[in-house]
């Protein structure tokens, strides 16, 4: 139960059609509105279950809301919950919304962008990933290297596997 007093994982079910502010009842919107701010502002319980529970409910009509929530910024546990539903969907329309993230969100995401765009597997955001990595004069961290490692293997395209090697290359 969430300090609001909610049992999240039954109460607050977002119907597999739902797309904010169409057809449905101002109860339905206030849930989806609740449980985004469960994730941003209630207890670090409430937060892991509100976003397990968006986890779990996650469709590609969020798509297009959650997008938008993760550009505004949020609380670093609430962003993460955010890339990992949207890379459950593994919509291809999020990639611009996650690069956006990944240049001007905190460094702690950076690793989980990067798997979700992995995991999204369009070929065109290996550059941008590369990039991580090829501008600066430092090693990525091991971190930062795995989930980009990971990411052109899953990407699995010819450009995507040169990167994985120029990548072993720059880490030694």
């Amino acid at each position: 139960i969430g300090s609001s007093g909610l049992r999240l994982s039954e109460d607050i079910r977002v119907p597999p059609d739902y797309e904010l502010g169409a057809n449905y009842s101002g109860e339905e919107n206030e849930k989806l509105s609740n449980l985004i701010e469960l994730m941003s502002r209630g207890d670090q319980s409430s937060q892991v279950e509100a976003s397990y529970t968006r986890l779990q409910t996650v469709t590609e009509q969020d798509v297009g809301y959650l997008s938008r929530k993760l550009v505004k910024g949020n609380p670093l546990t609430t962003q993460i919950a955010i890339v990992e539903a949207l890379a459950k969907v593994g919509d291809k329309r999020i990639t611009k919304s996650l690069l956006f993230e990944l240049k001007n969100g905190q460094p702690a995401i950076v690793p989980v962008i990067v798997k979700a765009l992995g995991k999204i597997g369009d070929d065109w955001v290996v550059d941008k990933l590369f990039e991580l990595v090829s501008q600066r004069k430092e090693v990525p961290s091991v971190e930062i290297a795995a989930a980009l490692a990971n990411a052109f293997a899953q990407i699995g395209t010819k450009k995507s596997l040169y990167s994985l090697d120029a990548l072993a290359a720059l880490c030694g």
